[in-house]
């Protein structure tokens, strides 16, 4: 199985070959290459620069893709298939100048659909890159939530998590088990991840000083942040793959983005 995670400005690529015996750290290997995109290049020609450059990755008959893009959310019992793409054009307008194709994830925990949108050249790239491969694509959003919404809420009744990543944050805010807000933000600094999620607290009316607030994600703007937000809230942790998987070799790897990790090990 290839995993290809994409975001606007690299693709990761990673190969991982599962246990085979009931030890679930026995012979796991992951090989993981991360390439920043030609902004001159098509998807499809960075896509080829990597894979001459690996050649591990050159053959291949499943490929998941993770996305990290617009996602919107719809209760279950509204759910209409055949109303996807007008949904989420309607809440995008990026969707109406560029072609998305328009895809489904299920969030079970909240009962409800994730709609996220993947550009469609994007999309015609990765099938021509992979002919004949069995690709399947799921929002790094949908992997969140359904993780974040596992997790107990103990004494503290909100609680905000921010994924950190390369120039955005991903926000969630949970009110005890419901989900209450999901937002991307775009982000230039960590004083600029501070604002908006202190921002979106208030309009919650969460107080700070009552808040839990999660960090998950291994970049510098992780790090800064979770040292401003301490300035306003007592309660703030980073939480890693390794809290959630313990001790496993893909958790001690320092490059994988959190959410390719629960891909991985979920």
């Amino acid at each position: 199985m290839l995993y290809l995670r994409l975001e606007d400005h690299k693709i990761t690529l990673a190969d991982y070959n599962r246990p085979t015996s009931a030890d679930a750290s026995a012979d796991a290997v992951l090989t993981l290459v991360e390439h920043a995109l030609t902004p001159t290049l098509s998807l499809r020609q960075n896509l080829q620069e990597a894979r001459q450059q690996h050649p591990l990755f050159q053959q291949t008959n499943d490929v998941e893709v993770i996305v990290n893009g617009p996602t919107t959310l719809v209760p279950v019992s509204e759910y209409d298939d055949s109303l996807e793409e007008i949904l989420f054009n309607s809440c995008f307008r990026a969707a109406s100048e560029v072609p998305y194709r328009v895809l489904a994830d299920v969030v079970p925990q909240q009962r409800t659909m994730l709609l996220f949108g993947v550009r469609q050249a994007v999309s015609d790239g990765i099938s021509a890159e992979f002919q004949g491969a069995d690709i399947h694509y799921t929002s790094a959003t949908s992997l969140l939530l359904r993780r974040f919404a596992e997790h107990d809420f103990g004494t503290h009744r909100h609680r905000i998590y921010v994924n950190c990543r390369d120039h955005y944050i991903d926000v969630a805010a949970f009110n005890e088990r419901q989900l209450v807000a999901c937002c991307p933000y775009e982000v230039n600094t960590a004083s600029d991840a501070a604002y908006y999620v202190l921002a979106l607290s208030k309009a919650q009316g969460f107080l700070p000083a009552e808040t839990l607030y999660i960090m998950v994600g291994n970049n510098s703007t992780a790090r800064e942040f979770t040292t401003i937000l301490r300035r306003f809230a007592p309660a703030v942790r980073r939480h890693t793959l390794g809290d959630e998987f313990g001790t496993r070799p893909i958790t001690q790897h320092p490059a994988v983005p959190f959410d390719l990790g629960l891909m991985l090990l979920s």
